[in-house]
């Protein structure tokens, strides 16, 4: 699903960059965010009040550029129209 987000965000809507934060605790949604490509931009120490204490929180984000590099090495090479096919 995030993938197909990251699509529409970059492709139907032409957006410059897609940004995302986690708690630093939740490793689930890191490696999630991480796995679509998103890279670590920032740590945030003692942001956010969460259940009784500060927890850091961390900023991810994707540029355009980026995510077109990636998403053309994701297409097989027989359906690629950029030159780089088969």
């Amino acid at each position: 699903v995030l993938r197909l987000l990251l699509g529409y965000g970059f492709e139907q809507l032409n957006l410059h960059k897609i940004s995302a934060g986690a708690n630093a605790s939740n490793r689930a949604s890191i490696r999630l965010l991480q796995k679509v490509g998103l890279r670590l931009e920032a740590r945030r120490p003692h942001h956010l009040w969460v259940q009784g204490h500060w927890e850091e929180h961390l900023l991810f984000g994707l540029v355009v550029d980026d995510y077109s590099a990636e998403h053309a090495a994701m297409v097989p090479s027989s359906e690629r129209v950029d030159g780089r096919g088969g």
